[in-house]
C-alpha cells in the first residue's frame, strides 16, 4: 500500500522519464485521484487502470497519465516489497499496510519542494474525475482531503484528521497512529523505502 503522499514523490521521479508527455498540472489531479476509492465511492478496480508497463505510462491527457502513474506505482511497489524481507521483522497486525502507507508518507514529504502546485492543482475538479466518479461532491470532499493532509509534513495529529475523513473509527486511527510511530523506529523500514526509491531510478534510466 502507498500513501499519498508517496505517490506525489514518486510520481515526481517519474517526470524526468515522461518529459514532454506531461505539460498540465492536470497530471497530479490524476496521480491522486485513484484512491479515492478511499472514500468507498467506487472500487479500487475501477480507478486503477491495468496492467500498466513503463512503457505504457502517456495516457490520451496528462490527468490519464497521472493516473497511469499511479498505478504503475502500485503494482511496481507491491512487486518490489515481495522481493523484500522485511515482513519478517514487522509484528503481524492488521493495520501494518496501513500505518507503514503513512510512516512512509512523513519519511518522504520533505522530498517533494513544491507543495504549492499540488495545493493548486486539487483547486480544479477535472472533468475525467467525474467521469470516474459523477458525484462532484464526493470528488470535491476528496479533494478537500488531501489539501488539508498536504498542508504539512504528517503528524499524529494529520494523520488522525485524514483516517478519521475515510471513516475509521477514533480508536484505529489512534491505534493506527500508534503503529506509525513503532514503524518510524525501524531501520528495515527507511532501507526498503530508499530500496524502492532506487528501483524507480534505475527502471527510468
Amino acid at each position: 500500500m502507498v500513501g499519498e503522499i508517496s505517490h506525489i514523490v514518486y510520481a515526481a521521479r517519474l517526470l524526468s522519464f515522461l518529459g514532454e508527455e506531461v505539460s498540465h498540472a492536470s497530471y497530479w489531479n490524476g496521480v491522486t485521484f485513484p484512491n479515492i476509492r478511499k472514500l468507498h465511492v467506487r472500487t479500487r478496480h475501477f480507478t486503477h487502470p491495468h496492467p500498466v508497463s513503463i512503457a505504457s505510462l502517456t495516457g490520451s491527457n496528462d490527468f490519464l497519465t497521472g493516473m497511469r502513474v499511479h498505478a504503475w506505482i502500485d503494482e511496481t511497489h507491491d512487486r518490489f516489497e515481495r522481493h523484500q524481507t522485511i515482513a519478517e521483522h514487522i509484528p503481524d497486525h492488521p493495520l501494518v499496510p496501513y500505518a507503514r502507507s503513512l510512516a512512509e508518507d512523513e519519511l518522504l514529504y520533505d522530498a517533494f519542494l513544491d507543495w504549492d502546485v499540488i495545493q493548486k492543482a486539487l483547486r480544479t475538479v477535472h472533468h475525467d474525475e467525474l467521469y470516474y466518479v459523477h458525484e462532484r461532491a464526493s470528488v470535491r470532499k476528496w479533494h478537500d482531503v488531501l489539501q488539508a493532509y498536504f498542508l504539512h509534513k504528517p503528524n499524529n495529529e494529520s494523520r488522525m484528521i485524514f483516517s478519521r475523513a475515510i471513516g475509521l473509527s477514533h480508536a484505529v486511527a489512534n491505534e493506527a497512529n500508534a503503529t506509525v510511530q513503532a514503524l518510524l523506529a525501524m531501520p528495515e523500514i527507511h532501507q526498503v523505502l530508499e530500496g524502492y526509491l532506487r528501483d524507480i531510478e534505475h527502471t527510468i534510466t
